[in-house]
C-alpha cells in the first residue's frame, strides 16, 4: 500500500466562485455523474469555467456536450471508454490468470459503441 500525499478539496457543484477559485490552481475536472447520458442532461458545472489550458475527463463512454465544450475551447478531453476498457481487461486478467488481448477487446468495444450510436 502506498501513501499519496495530496489534498482533495470539494465544493458545492451550484457554487460558480467556489469552483473558480478551485480551478484556477487546479485545472484537472473529472466528471464522474451520470449527467450526460441523456441528451437534454443540463451541464455538470458551467461551461464557462472551462479553459483551454485543462484537462477534463468525463467517466461516460461518449462525448457528453459538456466533453465537446470542454474540447472546443482547447482543453485535453478524455471520455470514459479507457477506464471501461482497462475495467474489462483486468476482470478478465483475473478470471483467465493470463494476460487479455487489449487490442481486440478495444476494437470490440469501438464497434459495440458504435453499433449502438455512441
Amino acid at each position: 500500500r502506498r501513501e499519496y500525499k495530496t489534498q482533495l478539496t470539494c465544493c458545492a457543484i451550484n457554487d460558480e466562485k467556489g469552483l473558480a477559485d478551485l480551478l484556477a490552481d487546479n485545472p484537472v475536472i473529472v466528471q464522474s455523474t451520470s449527467l450526460g447520458l441523456k441528451p437534454d442532461d443540463p451541464s455538470p458545472m458551467p461551461v464557462s469555467l472551462l479553459r483551454p489550458n485543462m484537462r477534463v475527463c468525463d467517466m461516460i463512454y461518449k462525448k457528453t456536450r459538456f466533453l465537446q465544450a470542454a474540447e472546443d475551447i482547447g482543453a485535453c478531453v478524455s471520455d470514459g471508454r479507457g477506464m471501461l476498457l482497462h475495467q474489462g481487461v483486468k476482470s478478465l486478467e483475473i478470471w483467465l490468470q493470463r494476460g487479455a488481448p487489449v487490442g481486440v477487446m478495444r476494437q470490440a468495444l469501438d464497434e459495440a459503441l458504435a453499433a449502438r450510436g455512441v
